[in-house]
């Protein structure tokens, strides 16, 4: 679904809001000049009435057509709503929202009570006039409660992810939490996200950019140090990380390989406002469940064009188990103790998963990152039985390997682990 971008009427956006993402829930609109009431469907008295004899309320949202502020527009629901909750005719929801053509955000009800104690400012200001000094200063004082605490939904792009949310939360037993699991179902969508919405506020040029590269370090290793970490530093995975994150400010977790240019610390343009914004909607850090997947499969978060480059293809294990099929037909079924198996772009190893003979297979790589999770899934998964001494990094394309177990590399020779690496 896109946006409801050209819609002419306030009314007529609200129906379709309600229509695509709250169908199963009771509706209720204009409650005290409320625009937007999400219930449960109870009727009015039943058991699940809130004893006022009104249904449980979900929701109080404002409504916009057109685009606006996302905290003007709270501001005018929390000027609207005041008397509302003072008058307790309806019991407060668990959240507060407010949406236009483009975008709908919710916050915890619980986050914006102390704006209810302010004093600083009319109450009884004119909530549709923005410009007076009453609303500029209860607008000022909702930004700063609540700025790092809202979660914004774009419709279309995070369609999921609403109609996810609301189903969590929208319950008579939902958590009042705004993040949602990453996992590793999901952590690959989150990271493009991720790239429109973060990596833009990162503070490094064009040509630094280029530099980290030149490096092999690639945008992913800046997600991937978001990701794996808690309260705005990297927890104790980080040692597979290229870049980890200390108060909120990336680093490079081994600046001995790097050239001077690569040592400063990296910040936001935008002082991390996109970055708050962005991770308010997910738990940091993942399951510990998932922690290890997510950190070896960096290459399904690397570029198409540099895993073309690179070769960095992943391999889905029926494809591996079919050219296991084939290699016997044409070999015979001795084949892996008669014959070497050299991966020479290897990735993490997938196509060499279930070989049976590990002192005839050998595994290359590009990529030091790929070597370095190749030799520690041989630690934990018993389905990829390689020798730590052959797998190393090497360039098939630019590198040559020698006879007797060497191999020269950037123009330097080196020597093998295992002297049958040359065979």
């Amino acid at each position: 679904m896109s946006t409801y971008t050209g819609i002419q009427k306030e009314e007529t956006l609200k129906g379709l809001v309600r229509d695509d993402y709250f169908a199963d829930f009771g509706y209720e609109p204009n409650i005290d000049n409320i625009d937007f009431v999400i219930t449960d469907k109870a009727a009015r008295g039943d058991l699940f009435s809130d004893g006022a004899g009104s249904s449980r309320h979900f929701l109080w949202a404002e409504a916009k057509k057109g685009a606006h502020d996302v905290f003007t527009m709270f501001t005018q629901l929390v000027l609207t709503c005041k008397k509302t909750y003072e008058k307790a005719d309806h019991l407060a929801p668990p959240w507060l929202g407010c949406f236009d053509a483009a975008r709908i955000a919710f916050v915890p009800f619980y986050d914006m009570l102390p704006v209810f104690t302010e004093t600083d400012f009319n109450w009884n200001t004119t909530t549709s006039n923005h410009e007076t000094d009453d609303f500029k200063k209860a607008r000022e004082k909702i930004e700063r409660l609540i700025g790092a605490k809202i979660v914004i939904f774009n419709f279309g792009a995070d369609d999921r992810e609403i109609r996810d949310f609301i189903k969590i939360h929208f319950t008579s037993g939902g958590r009042v939490s705004i993040k949602s699991p990453i996992t590793k179902d999901n952590f690959v969508q989150i990271f493009y996200k991720w790239v429109k919405e973060v990596m833009p506020a990162i503070n490094m040029a064009k040509d630094e950019w280029a530099e980290y590269k030149k490096a092999e370090v690639l945008e992913c290793d800046f997600f991937r140090a978001d990701v794996m970490s808690d309260n705005g530093n990297s927890i104790s995975i980080s040692d597979k990380l290229k870049i980890i994150l200390e108060n909120d400010t990336y680093k490079l977790k081994d600046r001995t390989k790097f050239d001077r240019l690569l040592y400063v610390d990296i910040g936001f343009t935008d002082n991390g406002e996109a970055y708050r914004r962005f991770w308010n909607r997910y738990e940091r850090p993942p399951a510990e469940e998932y922690h290890t997947y997510i950190i070896d499969r960096r290459d399904l978060l690397v570029p198409q064009n540099i895993r073309e480059r690179k070769g960095s293809f992943f391999t889905p294990k029926v494809w591996a188990d079919k050219s296991k099929e084939y290699l016997a037909d044409v070999f015979g079924k001795g084949w892996q103790d008669e014959y070497y198996v050299w991966d020479c772009a290897a990735g993490s190893g997938n196509l060499l998963a279930g070989l049976a003979n590990p002192y005839n297979v050998w595994a290359f790589d590009i990529e030091q990152a790929n070597i370095d999770t190749m030799k520690a899934m041989t630690a934990i998964d018993e389905n990829l039985n390689l020798l730590d001494a052959h797998i190393f990094q090497f360039d098939f394309l630019n590198d040559i390997l020698t006879q007797r177990g060497f191999y020269r590399k950037g123009g330097v020779m080196c020597k093998s682990r295992n002297a049958r690496a040359g065979t």
